[in-house]
């Protein structure tokens, strides 16, 4: 422990005699280190972190083992995989042998921030989800304050109740203790605030943090978002509805292939009851999948990009330390005396390469420490380009942990070994004669000197180019990207969402609403034209139908048509240049996007103005 105490206190003495050479090789190794740790930071708790509930390896998903819903189906859920009707979830509660809890879930609209709730009065926008009873009971999460929501909530007569997550609590009511029993308003609807959750709890989706919780309610406020199938009117009864994301919670002693094998029967029994079975080989049948994660919809967008920057972070990091074993052979020239003295005298080689290796571990530790705080920046970078491109909150579970310091540390203790090892050896190995009466004649030493640092000099070069060409590439595509022709003037066009329908309005309403929104708009100063559509442009989503000619005997059924609702005017060109000194693209052209295989309907429109430039 003393020799150990004396090569620390001995290297920071001789890190302390050149400080331009210490302050670059930590910085180097910090931004080297502080790259990785965060996006490791954001791969941990995409891709590998648990949920924060009770024993989450006895979690399992829902799916159809192949996802080809029947051709009838109106799906609501991100993924027909993961989505089922409630009539299905019934059936899989009352006959449900192998699971200790059986619940399922359902966001109470389209987009994240999807529930107008009304606080004194005053309307706010919060990110709601419908559970059944079980869903609190079943992860094994308890709130913070109150109570959660039980089987009897669910009740068509029970008073309307919620719970809400801790973010919201702080954000909305500034953590007042007299939260609970709150009055407050969902899409018009009154409800009681009865329970807090523990900041750590966001839900089952990472990425996407729900802000409060409510019972599953038919109401047409607060149903799932798409318009039930034909033959149905209630989403209790509508058994090609498939709106819900189901869990269950295995019993002791159970395996998933067991569960599996006792739910699959039931499964196939429910979907033979009233619908016509395709082939067999075709035949859907249930899987469990394992659910300590959650649902993975954000894993599966995010593993690809999160891949290539771990790798392109990793290079970044064998440069900087191919750089610092390059400045480190060329330090132990300057030290070659020094060396030579104490092997002199009867210092060991051992004893040496541990010293020199004791001064990389302290750069390392040094690097290690301002990568962690640069890495705290980073992240926050990170998230907010991921959550744009993934549309979901990252920032409740992309937070410093054990996990990370751990890797961080690890990462700096081998950053130590690679730029630290072979200059170490090389150091040491000195010719005492020729060494101490400085012979400047050392033909071969000088030849291994030069050849291993050329290859180090090789391997940085080679390691930057990979990463020059990738930028190059990247900036490329950006550049294609912003000049790509879309069909439409983009300048000066303005989007925004609207769904009436939250509030209680339907029917001859609704569309007297819309038409009168509308005509505000057009009215507006400045604004040149305005129309409505259902979907956003490029959303990823369409309304799917099949199609009959009128007088042919071809049948269509196989053939999916994907149409966009829009109001008039939609692809009217603008009554004057939409854009100052730019030619416009073609505005007659239509817009063409390929949507998933599911049939989605929703009532919001997205309404888009466009206003002209100002100079």
């Amino acid at each position: 422990m003393g020799t150990l105490w004396q090569d620390l206190r001995y290297g920071l003495r001789m890190l302390r005699l050149s400080p331009g050479f210490t302050a670059v090789a930590v910085l180097s190794l910090a931004l080297g280190i502080g790259a990785n740790t965060a996006i490791f930071n954001l791969l941990d708790a995409v891709m590998l972190k648990s949920l924060p509930v009770k024993d989450p390896q006895q979690l399992v998903f829902f799916q159809w083992e192949h996802t080809k819903p029947h051709p009838d189906a109106s799906q609501t859920g991100a993924d027909s995989a993961f989505s089922f009707s409630y009539p299905a979830f019934d059936e899989f509660r009352r006959q449900n042998t192998a699971l200790s809890n059986v619940f399922a879930f359902v966001p109470v609209g389209f987009d994240p921030q999807n529930t107008t709730v009304g606080i004194n009065g005053a309307p706010t926008l919060a990110n709601g989800m419908m559970v059944t009873g079980e869903y609190f009971s079943g992860l094994g999460v308890a709130p913070a304050l109150g109570r959660g929501l039980t089987e009897e909530d669910e009740n068509p007569g029970a008073p309307r109740v919620a719970v809400i997550s801790d973010a919201y609590w702080t954000r909305e009511f500034a953590r007042a203790p007299g939260v609970l029993g709150r009055a407050i308003t969902l899409n018009g609807i009154p409800a009681t605030i009865v329970g807090v959750m523990p900041p750590s709890f966001y839900g089952v989706e990472p990425g996407r943090s729900s802000d409060l919780w409510l019972a599953f309610d038919d109401q047409p406020n607060l149903r799932p978002w798409s318009m039930p199938p034909s033959g149905g009117t209630s989403v209790y009864n509508a058994r090609k509805w498939i709106c819900l994301n189901i869990m269950g919670r295995l019993k002791p002693g159970v395996s998933r292939a067991q569960a599996q094998a006792a739910l699959d029967p039931v499964f196939r029994r429910f979907l033979t009851a009233d619908w016509t079975p395709p082939p067999s080989g075709d035949f859907a049948h249930l899987s469990l999948g394992d659910g300590d994660r959650g649902l993975h919809y954000l894993r599966r967008a995010l593993s690809q990009p999160l891949n290539v920057l771990m790798a392109a972070v990793g290079f970044v990091l064998l440069i900087a330390c191919a750089n610092l074993a390059t400045l480190l052979l060329a330090r132990a020239s300057a030290r070659r005396r020094e060396i030579s003295v104490r092997l002199a005298i009867g210092a060991s080689r051992s004893r040496l390469i541990r010293q020199l290796l004791t001064e990389s571990m302290l750069l390392s530790i040094m690097g290690g420490a301002l990568g962690f705080l640069f890495a705290g920046w980073g992240t926050q970078m990170l998230v907010m380009l991921t959550a744009g491109m993934a549309g979901r909150d990252l920032e409740a579970i992309v937070k410093p942990n054990p996990t990370v310091l751990l890797f961080t540390i690890g990462v700096s203790m081998l950053t130590a070994i690679l730029f630290g090892l072979a200059p170490a050896f090389r150091a040491t190995r000195i010719e005492l004669a020729t060494s101490l009466k400085q012979d400047a004649g050392n033909v071969s030493e000088g030849r291994d000197k030069h050849r291993l640092a050329k290859s180090l000099v090789v391997a940085q070069v080679a390691a930057s180019l990979v990463l020059m060409i990738g930028a190059g590439l990247f900036v490329q595509t950006l550049v294609n990207m912003q000049r790509r022709n879309f069909g439409f003037d983009q300048s000066n066009l303005l989007l925004f969402g609207l769904d009436a329908t939250r509030d209680g309005i339907e029917g001859p309403r609704l569309a007297d609403f819309y038409k009168q929104t509308l005509e505000q708009i057009r009215a507006l100063p400045g604004v040149q034209s305005a129309t409505m559509l259902e979907y956003p442009p490029f959303s990823g989503v369409s309304n799917n139908t099949t199609i009959q000619i009128v007088g042919s005997q071809r049948n269509f059924d196989d053939q999916v048509v994907r149409f966009f609702t829009v109001a008039p005017g939609f692809l009217t060109p603008c009554a004057s240049p939409c854009s100052s000194g730019a030619a416009s693209p073609n505005p007659t052209r239509p817009l063409h996007r390929k949507s998933p295989s599911s049939t989605i309907s929703s009532s919001a429109p997205f309404v888009t103005d466009r206003v002209p430039s100002v100079t």
